[in-house]
């Protein structure tokens, strides 16, 4: 009886580690299944990153607005701003991107650009955030000044008549301002002289001789006793 007790605990154990070894078995695999794809040929696939910036989408230039439609899942881009050079669209899902980049996508308008595929499902992933990249070309600013020409003519003077030119008359007046200057000298304050009596020294001296005489009565004292 107690062998076949013994052997049902050694089995009973057996078996729970084969269950608990067939669990961990169906999760790894699972968890393998669940790795993102692209799901599209246009996109690049980046996996395990939050890119929320260009330089963290591996794109150039800094983030830009475009004219799209959107909804959870899918986006259409239908029109780019003038001045702008577009570098790529980021579509964030699950835990990885999508980059699309414009060689890829041809022409506008851009159709059902989305983040990458979510489990065993093969579908995107609903999107978490989206945004597009590119350059923006600065315009340069023409300015034209109007330059205005004046024309110098000589006056004419006819025969038998008499032309006064009366020179203007300048005056010119000089204010002369006198600046009295004031010079404030500041007469500093000299420290008071200390006039307190310091009697420490008097107190040090006087229990050096109190302590003298005890010494001198008490040691008589304690000679007569040891006689």
């Amino acid at each position: 009886m107690v062998k076949s007790g013994l052997l049902r605990s050694i089995a009973a154990v057996v078996l729970a580690a084969g269950a608990a070894l067939a669990v961990s078995g169906t999760a790894v695999a699972a968890k393998g299944d669940n790795t993102p794809t692209a799901g599209d040929d246009r996109a690049v696939l980046y996996l395990g990153d939050n890119a929320v910036t260009c330089e963290q989408a591996h794109l150039p230039g800094q983030i830009v607005q475009v004219t799209a439609t959107e909804d959870d899942t899918y986006i259409t881009v239908t029109g780019i701003p003038d001045g702008v050079t577009l570098t790529g669209i980021v579509v964030k899902g699950a835990h990885a991107f999508n980059v699309y980049l414009p060689g890829a996508l041809g022409s506008l308008p851009w159709k059902n650009l989305h983040s990458p595929t979510a489990g065993n499902s093969g579908g995107p992933a609903t999107i978490s955030h989206w945004f597009a990249c590119g350059t923006v070309t600065s315009s340069t600013s023409k300015t034209t000044s109007n330059t205005s020409s004046s024309s110098n003519e000589t006056p004419t003077t006819k025969p038998g008549s008499t032309t006064t030119t009366t020179p203007p008359t300048i005056t010119t007046t000089t204010a002369a301002a006198a600046v009295a200057a004031t010079t404030t000298t500041a007469v500093g304050t000299a420290p008071l002289a200390y006039t307190g009596f310091s009697g420490g020294w008097l107190i040090v001296v006087a229990a050096v001789l109190l302590l003298g005489g005890a010494a001198l009565i008490v040691i008589p004292r304690l000679r007569t006793r040891r006689r």
